[in-house]
């Protein structure tokens, strides 16, 4: 298998240890701002990476957080099932286990990328990323971090988190994202940090009073277009209080669809 050498270097940035059966990791719950989903999603979804041709790229994943709280979690093991290896589609099946039980279940497919149909919006009538208010500017995940750390605290890669519209009567939310950090290059490798940001958006951007605490939950994402995470993105989400769900569309900076996602809290 020809997989990609920056996957390899993004799992050894996660301080995950591979053997012949799966990934280990000592869990450490010490980063405040993002969630052990955010970090379970990430993660899983590089590892699944890892088994895959680096020409393949991520087309649909389906996560189910099974709501062990996070102070249980020491030892996590990661473990994927190679379901399919077609000529143009991959298939897998992965779990993180804590002590043989299920903490997330992933869903994932790959294929290779061919010339599609693409969708637009026009952006006219929103803010552009440079005039939005800045909202949130968030620590890059601890994990990821570069080992040892050559950043002091007010150099480390963050996130930018800036809003256009935030959640009112029109039940919407607008934001602007970008991994303010020079990435590599390597589409895979955004997919991956892709899942961090679409962990964390469970949470309203950490803008609004939501606890990470909650016992269930399941996320999906749709890779629609190549796009990278340290280039602007345009989150547009429509909410149901309901249902606690979430439907999210990602646009580049020139409106061009990206990528979707559904959440439900359990």
């Amino acid at each position: 298998m020809n997989n990609s050498s920056s996957i390899i270097k993004l799992l050894n940035q996660f301080s995950l240890v591979q053997d012949d059966l799966g990934w280990n990791e000592d869990y450490q719950d010490d980063d405040l701002n993002w969630s052990t989903l955010c970090q379970l999603l990430g993660k899983t979804h590089a590892a699944t990476l890892n088994t895959v041709d680096f020409d393949r790229k991520t087309h649909a994943l389906h996560a189910y957080y099974l709501g062990n709280p996070a102070t249980t979690l020491s030892k996590i093991r990661y473990e994927i099932d190679e379901k399919r290896n077609g000529r143009t589609f991959n298939t897998r099946i992965s779990n993180a286990l804590r002590d043989r039980d299920n903490v997330l279940t992933m869903f994932t497919s790959y294929h290779e990328l061919e010339e599609g149909p693409s969708h637009e919006i026009a952006l006219s009538d929103l803010s552009s990323p440079l005039e939005a208010t800045i909202e949130e500017k968030i620590p890059s995940p601890t994990s990821y971090q570069a080992k040892p750390p050559i950043y002091s605290s007010s150099e480390a890669p963050s996130i930018v988190i800036k809003s256009t519209e935030i959640l009112g009567s029109s039940k919407k939310a607008k934001i602007w994202t970008k991994w303010e950090e020079d990435l590599l290059n390597d589409s895979q490798v955004h997919q991956s940090l892709f899942s961090f940001l679409a962990g964390y958006s469970l949470f309203g951007w950490g803008l609004f009073p939501m606890s990470p605490t909650f016992l269930k939950a399941s996320i999906s994402i749709w890779f629609h277009q190549p796009f990278e995470v340290d280039q602007w993105l345009l989150w547009i989400t429509d909410e149901s209080a309901k249902n606690s769900m979430q439907r999210t569309s990602i646009y580049s900076e020139n409106g061009r669809l990206v990528a979707s996602l559904a959440k439900q809290l359990g």
